[in-house]
């Protein structure tokens, strides 16, 4: 196989579930907070900001390539 393709990325990993609770939590505690919203209410939202977060983490949130292609000015350093 070629080094000039990065290698599959390993998946979600640890700390994206983390920051997607962490932003869950968050979301819940400010609608409680800022707008009176009842804990059902806020519950509902924390798992939707939950599962969006965490998609969006799974998707997007890659180490970036080790077999880079281009040089980006560094010149084989």
């Amino acid at each position: 196989m070629s080094d000039h393709h990065a290698e599959p990325s390993e998946g979600a990993r640890a700390s994206n579930w983390l920051w997607a609770l962490v932003a869950a939590v968050v979301a819940a505690c400010l609608a409680v907070w800022l707008t009176g919203m009842s804990l059902a209410a806020a519950a509902l939202l924390a798992g939707a900001v939950f599962v969006v977060y965490a998609v969006v983490l799974a998707q997007f949130w890659e180490d970036p390539p080790h077999g880079d292609t281009h040089d980006h000015g560094h010149h084989g350093h």
